[in-house]
């Protein structure tokens, strides 16, 4: 026997082993976060039949751990059983690899199995998303361009940055969205005459199963099956409503309610900041959309082209985005927690590939000048997507320390927007000279709560790195204090300062300035002590320009 494939299923084998030993040895792993304790859930599945943590917390303590602050758990308030705090898809799907990881002596509390195990996972799970992108891509382009493509995509997205640091409950909602997609595609390309419902709605619910925040894209799909595909729908629902009736009535004698708390939009605390958040997710430097995968702005020009203005799947995905954009900027926490880029979208990328997709095919009828800038556009964007998801994404240590500079679980509103500090350009010395600007705006903030409204204070010695700072502070009031902060004399006086409060390390250079009129009200005795006053940053002196008015 003889496998006679074609050249481009050989490279993409290859690919798939490059893209396993790439992701494995990616120096970045988010695997003590959310994903913790996944693994343990799957165990639970395989030695007791249900996934309650209750024997490994009496065993070892889980609850007490962190002093009760373990996120990754929680114990149920009238069974007093405790769980993982996450969807169960993951726990689920996961368990035939914890099977046999079993077998080979993996312990899912101890920490480096546990991230080793979670990452053997996660990297399987992207071979299989990458094969399924490459099947859904040569629906639509020729052998080599499709493979092409779906290496860009997984390299170059969030498929990677994201789905390769750890088990998130996305990496198995992902494959699970390929396959439905995959089956909606292969009858809209006349390569099956039906849609297979029954298919379509186990994809559908195991994509749910994973991560409720699939419900925007079941949404869209049983609209799609409603207005093209009437046939698949009573399959699809009746599978997917089967599964669900299922999952209802496990909840409710495991929980005592129809759904999970986590899988409930009750308990979805909202974020209420709607219009501020929206922009920052989509554009912002933190966990735009867009400024991380610069290869979808290029969807925008699928609406001017006819054929896919009449294509309803274009349309099904585009309503995808925004539904799920809706949900992401509605939520409690929409940075996502401690993470890279936009993770919330992860989900969403194939049906943003298939919107390029059905653009490269249409461009085929394109005149020759307009298929090699755009051609040249996903070349570029692509290459700047690869550097930002593979590169800095799995191996820049900054880039995951940028969310601790400061804490993006409390400053988000800080983050969501500073340009000068994105998250996909990172380095050590962004992060020093980050910490360095923390470190002042607490000082700064003191000191400016013992100065009048209106005030300004010019505080410590001047610095070029540090007058960036306050230059940038005093933009838009950016510290929210309706007062001034000044690193120089100079700055002082073009701004037309008359008077101002200065830090007690400035008394005796201020002295010998002769434009300035120079107070300071500690004692004598603290003034002759340098050591004092270079500590002593909070305590203040007044002075005044002598020509003002």
């Amino acid at each position: 026997m003889t496998f006679d494939l074609h050249p481009s299923r050989w490279v993409a084998i290859l690919a798939a082993f490059a893209l396993f030993f790439i992701v494995l040895s990616g120096k970045i792993r988010y695997t003590t976060g959310d994903s913790r304790y996944s693994l343990l859930a799957s165990q639970a599945l395989l030695e007791h039949g249900n996934l309650r943590l209750d024997p490994y917390n009496d065993r070892f303590g889980l609850w007490e751990w962190n002093d009760g602050n373990l996120w990754q758990i929680f114990k149920d308030p009238e069974t007093k059983h405790t769980y993982y705090n996450y969807p169960i898809g993951t726990p689920i799907f996961a368990t035939p690899f914890v099977a046999v990881g079993r077998a080979v002596g993996f312990v899912p509390m101890n920490k480096h199995d546990d991230s080793n195990m979670q990452m053997l996972i996660a990297s399987t799970t992207l071979i299989f998303i990458f094969f399924l992108l490459f099947r859904l891509a040569l629906l639509y382009l020729d052998d080599w361009p499709a493979l092409i493509f779906s290496l860009f995509i997984v390299f170059g997205t969030c498929i990677t940055s994201t789905l390769g640091t750890a088990l998130w409950s996305q990496n198995f909602e992902t494959i699970f969205i390929c396959l439905a997609l995959l089956e909606l595609a292969t009858v809209a390309r006349g390569k099956r005459p039906e849609i297979r419902g029954g298919w379509l709605g186990a994809w559908l619910f195991a994509a749910y199963l994973c991560r409720p925040t699939a419900a925007p894209f079941i949404v869209v799909v049983f609209v799609y099956l409603i207005w093209k595909h009437r046939k698949a729908l009573p399959w699809t629902a009746g599978v997917a409503g089967a599964f669900m009736l299922w999952f209802a009535i496990w909840s409710y004698f495991e929980f005592g309610t129809l759904l999970p708390r986590y899988y409930s939009p009750a308990s979805w605390p909202v974020h209420g900041d709607y219009l501020h958040t929206l922009w920052p997710v989509l554009f912002g430097p933190a966990r735009g959309l867009f400024s991380f995968m610069p290869i979808f702005v290029l969807m925008f020009v699928g609406f001017g082209i006819g054929k896919l203005r009449r294509e309803p799947l274009f349309w099904a995905m585009w309503a995808w985005l925004v539904l799920l954009t809706v949900v992401v900027v509605r939520a409690k926490n929409p940075w996502g927690g401690w993470c890279y880029g936009p993770r919330f979208y992860t989900e969403i990328i194939p049906g943003l590939a298939w919107i390029l997709m059905m653009i490269l095919e249409a461009s085929g009828e394109w005149k020759l000048n307009w298929r090699r800038l755009f051609g040249s556009a996903i070349l570029v964007t692509s290459l700047v997507g690869v550097y930002i998801h593979t590169w800095q994404g799995l191996y820049v240590q900054a880039t995951q320390d940028w969310n601790g500079v400061p804490n993006i679980d409390t400053h988000w509103n800080i983050m969501r927007w500073d340009w000068r500090f994105p998250q996909f350009l990172a380095t050590n010395q962004q992060i020093s000279r980050h910490n360095r600007e923390i470190m002042l705006s607490g000082m700064v903030m003191d000191v400016m709560a013992k100065i009048p409204p209106g005030g300004a204070v010019l505080f410590d010695k001047p610095d070029p790195e540090v007058k960036e700072f306050y230059d940038y502070w005093n933009v838009k009031d950016r510290l929210h204090t309706g007062k001034k902060v000044y690193n120089t004399v100079i700055d002082l006086k073009l701004d037309g300062v008359k008077e101002f409060w200065y830090s007690a390390n400035l008394y005796r250079p201020l002295l010998n300035n002769p434009e300035l009129k120079v107070d300071f009200p500690e004692p004598d005795s603290i003034l002759d002590k340098d050591s004092v006053l270079v500590r002593d940053l909070k305590a203040l002196g007044h002075a005044q320009f002598i020509d003002a008015k």
